[in-house]
């Protein structure tokens, strides 16, 4: 028997149950934030981030003001800086497919920060944002500690979480001061320059601490999610089976069930497109939108794998309230984990634990049914702002990859590991790149 319910701490539940969706984080819902999420980030900070807020009223006003920097119509403005991303990419790999180099695919997917063109992680950003997290699976488990704890590494000098926000401090100065040297004002349509344009407009209602944190989130929040999920749906595409490999911190191991219909399938689908004329070079967002085999093939990467794996905590408001069939009273922490949600065999098949596109493309009732249950972004009005995001990044970069590139196990043998630092981070995707002739 599945218990819908698991007791994971003191007054702290687990809960795996499609109903519980909307009851925990409609948009009616007046289940508030827990603690847990005060943790990502510093105390001292007079305003907090979209995600870190846990006033509903605050949360509501900070997220209206830069909603609109998330929307699909703002992000295809900046489809250019992406592409310029994947041709730099395209460029070092094709440099690598020469030389024979083994390399670790989940690391070289992370963004850039001059990191692409150096072939370096020359500013460190990988491990402080790695740092980061561990601190925040550590300590968000005690965040009463979290004030104290956070002074004490920052003054040893080994907080990831300084390094970050000086890394974005000074992101945002060095392009303050070159809009003065140049005297040319706020030019063009890159993130930065319509958030500080935002500032600009009215520095009362968006003083330029919510410019920090807000570029501060996208650095910390938007690396890692994308790299994982891109390197998730690589992983199980390139490996040509349907089990993901030992992630044994949530699923016991299984055995890999060979699969090459997977890989050949989105391939033709990759070619016939290129073939007709109708995906670019790089692909377009929209382009990529006409491919159904390879859009069931990114839900299926971001069931299986989810980046966050952290409960979605919320706390139970006045009065108690009833979830999964049982009654739970106020003050009570609970969430759902996506990692639980997207394994429920009821909704998503008896073979849950697999990854197999092909579900996605089942009955339409079928279909709806798991995507009410499809959270890796979570649901409602604390839905991830980075939802478009990810999904135009891995549209057109996962394409781009596969129609050029084969890509080789460095041991045939090894099964993939995981990490858990709120995200579930691959560890050893050692690839050898060959350039696919085409």
């Amino acid at each position: 028997m599945v218990w819908p319910i698991v007791r994971i701490a003191p007054n702290h539940y687990s809960i795996d149950d499609p109903s519980a969706v909307q009851i925990l984080y409609g948009a009616r819902s007046t289940f508030a934030k827990g603690e847990w999420y005060s943790v990502s980030a510093s105390p001292d900070m007079p305003i907090r981030d979209v995600f870190t807020e846990l006033d509903a009223k605050k949360h509501a006003t900070h997220r209206r003001q830069i909603a609109q920097f998330y929307s699909i119509k703002t992000l295809r403005k900046m489809e250019d800086a992406v592409d310029e991303c994947i041709k730099e990419f395209d460029q070092r790999l094709s440099e690598i497919s020469r030389s024979g180099e083994v390399i670790d695919l989940q690391w070289w997917v992370a963004k850039r920060f001059g990191f692409l063109k150096k072939g370096e992680d020359c500013m460190n950003m990988i491990s402080n944002i790695h740092q980061s997290l561990l601190y925040v699976a550590r300590i968000g488990v005690y965040p009463e500690w979290h004030r104290v704890i956070f002074k004490l590494s920052s003054f040893f000098g080994n907080s990831g979480f300084a390094a970050v926000m000086d890394f974005a401090g000074k992101q945002i100065q060095e392009r303050l001061s070159k809009w003065q040297d140049e005297e040319t004002g706020e030019s063009g349509d890159d993130f930065l320059t319509s958030v500080l344009r935002l500032h600009r407009e009215d520095p009362a209602k968006f003083p330029m601490e919510k410019v920090f944190l807000t570029c501060l989130q996208n650095i910390g929040a938007g690396t890692d999610t994308t790299s994982i999920s891109l390197s998730a749906i690589l992983w199980n595409v390139i490996m040509d089976r349907r089990v993901l490999a030992k992630a044994n911190l949530f699923l016991p191991p299984r055995p890999a069930v060979p699969c090459l219909t997977i890989a050949r399938q989105l391939r033709a689908e990759i070619d016939e497109k290129t073939a007709d004329g109708q995906l670019s070079d790089p692909p377009t967002f929209a382009e990529t939108q006409t491919m159904p085999y390879f859009q069931a093939v990114i839900l299926e990467g971001l069931r299986i794998h989810p980046a966050a794996a952290f409960p979605l905590v919320r706390i139970v408001p006045k009065g108690g309230a009833h979830i999964a069939g049982r009654f739970f009273p106020e003050g009570v922490s609970v969430g759902i984990n996506c990692w639980v949600a997207h394994a429920n065999q009821a909704v998503f098949g008896e073979d849950a634990d697999q990854f197999r596109p092909e579900r996605w493309l089942a009955d339409k009732e079928t279909v709806s049914a798991m995507n009410r249950y499809w959270i890796p972004f979570g649901h409602g009005s604390r839905t991830c702002l980075g939802k478009n995001i990810s999904p135009m990044e891995i549209s057109k970069a996962v394409p781009q990859l596969l129609r050029k590139y084969d890509f080789e196990r460095a041991d045939a043998n090894a099964e993939l590991e995981c990490e858990y630092v709120c995200f579930v981070k691959q560890k050893n995707m050692k690839f050898k790149i060959i350039r696919r002739e085409v």
